[in-house]
């Protein structure tokens, strides 16, 4: 006979009879979301399968409400064997098979005294009493599938002293239901079966009893799992983001019985919360010096939340305490002023400014990252301390100095980072780095010093001076740039940056210097001067550049490629004949460089030319065809161009050329060619790329013709799912009654799938501008995809 502690129970009602049980309540989850035609479903069959298997364990009392089931046994074995039966079936049957999600069922066992009698309303016996309420509040805190039961259950199980048969998890006391107060819990389940792992607890809906509840059984691992178990636990609270979760890993950050392991990580993930309630528990960690490794989190999650803007000046007091205290390692210092950095209050510049000056005292490290915060604070009362730090003695703090220096962009700081230039004592990268500040700065005053910058003997650095000064427009020192980009025994590193300099003056008198280097031997070089040609915009320059990509013979195809990204960028047409020329070029990124250019020359005879190219199947590849397509929709006539590119569509062969006339037209948006792209989306025989071509191009070009071809691959289930939510965006971009109503009717249709009914709800909240970026992304990505294929 089983075991039952005593229950204070009222006096009954002579119409009543009282009997001890065992009680299963279970619920199945997110059965509220069903369809309308999965609840007949539901009600036919899966009831019917619930109902079995109570009734081959020997249920005495069975009742359902809706998705509610409840059920008494006179042993309470046998309750435990339904319900892991019940648990097995729900995790493993294959419910998609009956037209239904994947269910999940939640289920609790609870033995007590109830009342048994005569229901005047359902005219048939009914359990009611206090421990079917207690059940009943058990299962909205148990994890889906799986069985939770109260103590009393456990204890009366364990005094059969069953063999091995089942096996009970204890978890701390839980918030039961509607303000029930709380019980011992625990997880019920087969020796064999694994124990609840924090993974199994996590909630996939909103339900505030079920979130409480997991929130609840996840703080449990912490009193009884391993320590993986508990950062893992760590995890999901902090990825839940809630008010639960947080206050229960504060808890355990400041609980000196939780491993180490454990509140390193929950000090490293309370940051998640952007809550200003998590500041104090981590300052307190700080502020005691708590283990390094715990401390080292906390202040990695004071940074986060700094710079989200979470918490600001008012933990400056604890950031000064580990500045100044010796307990602390440099490490934590490092951090500190790191966070200090995100700040921009003046508060936070003094002890900043103690930090960076004090090279004798004060770790280099520390002292480098003080120079990058102070970047964020006021120019006016950063400069100083950035200015004396060119002094120190270590060269990363000064290189660091010398980067926030140009942040800052103070012409205060000209003369000081001029002098560190001239330095020779100084490592090239320092001095490098020093004419990139300069040229942030962007001050003219650099220029009174051009005499002995010019001297500077390290080549590394007249290189990035010869760059500097172009950048800063410094006219003077354009002849002493034109003579090191002419001098052969200059390196190649300072001659390349003398010409991109040149390129920035963009000053004609530089093109006879220019010129002469087309005879250079070294090709980067020549590479370099047709460049900055590009940049000079003249009559000259283009002739040189013409010349330079009709000779094919003589130069190089990527001095000629760059020749035409020269003309192009120009933008004269007195260039179109030449460029026509290179279409017929060797080498293909020079044919392709020259339609480019073309079609933004623009003008009829480029127009024309790239029609022919599209036309000509015999002298071109059709990869110049397809890009003189694309070209295409730059067209200054687009009549014209949409009536060549439509005559191409009748008659090509070349899926390649087909799919960049199908862009073309889609990005053209002219009316004209939405029928004759129809039958490229519809028809299953043309490759999926290629369809997808077509419909994207149909929801660009938004005409009520492409209403019934997206809903024609929309209903088709073999098209590939891609294909389908491009269908969609048509129908939502065409932003017509009947295309809205067809929408509606997808989400309406039962026979269509889960995903196509996410997908329609989405779609339809997506603004239609955007929906129209989302094709024209489409359509580019497949485009890069496409040219990588071809080179």
């Amino acid at each position: 006979m089983f075991k039952l502690e005593i229950l204070h129970m009222a006096d009954t009602d002579d119409d009543l009879n009282t009997k001890t049980v065992s009680i299963l309540v279970a619920d199945v989850k997110d059965y509220s979301k069903l369809e309308p035609f999965q609840y007949q479903r539901f009600f036919s069959e899966v009831l019917s399968i619930l109902n079995e298997k109570l009734s081959d364990h020997g249920a005495a009392a069975k009742n359902s409400w809706g998705d509610g089931i409840f059920a008494t046994f006179n042993d309470p074995r046998s309750s435990a064997r339904a319900a892991l039966d019940i648990r097995d079936l729900f995790k493993n049957h294959p419910w998609q098979e009956m037209g239904l999600p994947n269910l999940e069922i939640r289920i609790a066992l609870h033995m007590g005294t109830v009342y048994e009698g005569h229901n005047p309303i359902r005219e048939e016996q009914g359990v009611v009493g206090t421990n079917v309420n207690l059940t009943a509040r058990i299962e909205p805190v148990t994890v889906a599938n799986h069985v939770f039961s109260s103590d009393i259950f456990r204890k009366n199980i364990e005094a059969e002293r069953t063999e091995n048969e089942f096996a009970f998890d204890k978890f701390p006391e839980k918030k039961l239901a509607k303000d029930w107060g709380e019980e011992d819990v625990h997880h019920l389940r087969r020796p064999e079966d694994p124990q609840l792992t924090p993974d199994d607890v996590v909630a996939s809906d909103d339900n505030e009893v079920q979130s409480e509840s997991e929130a609840s059984a996840l703080e449990s691992f912490f009193e009884t799992g391993s320590v993986d178990d508990q950062i893992r636990a760590v995890d999901i609270l902090a990825n839940r983001g809630n008010r639960e979760s947080m206050e229960i890993l504060i808890n355990r950050l400041l609980d000196d019985s939780i491993q180490g392991r454990v509140r390193k990580q929950i000090a490293g993930r309370l940051d998640k919360f952007d809550d200003k309630r998590v500041v104090d528990p981590l300052q307190q960690v700080i502020a005691d010096n708590d283990q390094h490794s715990v401390v080292n989190n906390s202040l990695a999650s004071l940074k986060q939340l700094a710079e989200k803007g979470v918490v600001g000046i008012e933990i400056l007091d604890t950031l000064e305490k580990v500045l100044n205290s010796d307990e602390y390692p440099d490490r934590f210092k490092a951090f500190v002023v790191t966070i200090m950095g995100e700040f921009n209050d003046h508060r936070v510049v003094e002890p900043l400014e103690k930090v960076l000056t004090d090279s004798e005292g004060t770790n280099s490290e520390v002292r480098r990252r003080a120079a990058n915060a102070l970047t964020n604070q006021e120019r006016a009362v950063a400069v100083g301390p950035l200015i004396e730090a060119l002094d120190d003695r270590d060269p990363e703090v000064r290189f660091q100095a010398v980067t926030s220096l140009g942040t800052v962009g103070s012409v205060q700081a000209v003369e000081p980072i001029v002098e560190l230039l001239l330095d020779e004592t100084e490592g090239y990268e320092l001095r490098v780095k020093a004419t990139d500040a300069l040229e942030e700065i962007g001050d003219l005053s650099v220029a009174n010093h051009i005499e002995e910058i010019s001297d500077i003997s390290n080549s590394e650095v007249r290189a990035a001076v010869m760059h500097m000064f172009g950048e800063l427009g410094v006219v003077r020192m354009l002849p002493k740039i034109e003579q090191i980009a002419a001098d052969s025994d200059a390196t190649k590193r300072e001659r390349e940056l003398a010409l991109a300099s040149i390129g920035m003056f963009g000053k004609e008198s530089s093109i006879k210097i220019l010129e002469t280097l087309m005879d250079e031997t070294n090709d980067d070089i020549r590479i370099r001067a047709v460049q900055a040609l590009g940049n000079i915009p003249s009559e000259s320059s283009r002739e040189i550049l013409m010349e330079v990509l009709s000779a094919r013979e003589e130069y190089i195809a990527e001095m000629r490629r760059t020749a035409a990204i020269a003309l192009r960028k120009q933008g004269k047409r007195d260039a179109t004949d030449t460029l026509i020329q290179a279409t017929t070029d060797p080498i293909q990124d020079v044919r392709k460089s020259a339609m480019e250019a073309l079609a933004d020359l623009g003008g009829v005879k480029a127009d024309q030319h790239l029609m022919d190219i599209c036309g000509n199947q015999d002298d071109y590849h059709n990869f110049d065809r397809a890009i003189a397509a694309w070209q295409l929709r730059k067209a200054v006539n687009e009549r014209k161009a949409v009536q060549t590119l439509l005559h191409l569509l009748e008659k090509e062969g070349s899926a390649v050329v087909i799919h960049q006339i199908i862009n073309a037209l889609g990005v053209v948006g002219n009316k004209a060619a939405a029928e004759p792209i129809v039958e490229y989306a519809t028809d299953e025989s043309y490759d999926r790329d290629l369809r997808e071509a077509a419909i994207q191009a149909l929801g660009l070009i938004g005409d009520p013709i492409a209403e019934e071809p997206a809903k024609q691959i929309i209903h088709n289930e073999s098209n590939a799912m891609v294909l389908r939510r491009f269908a969609l965006f048509t129908l939502r971009n065409l932003d017509t009654a009947s295309a809205q109503q067809a929408l509606d009717e997808i989400i309406e249709n039962e026979d269509f799938s889960q995903e196509i009914h996410l997908m329609t709800r989405h779609v339809k909240q997506i603004d239609a501008n955007q929906i129209k970026q989302a094709l024209q992304d489409a359509r580019d990505e497949a485009l890069n995809e496409a040219e990588a294929e071809f080179e």
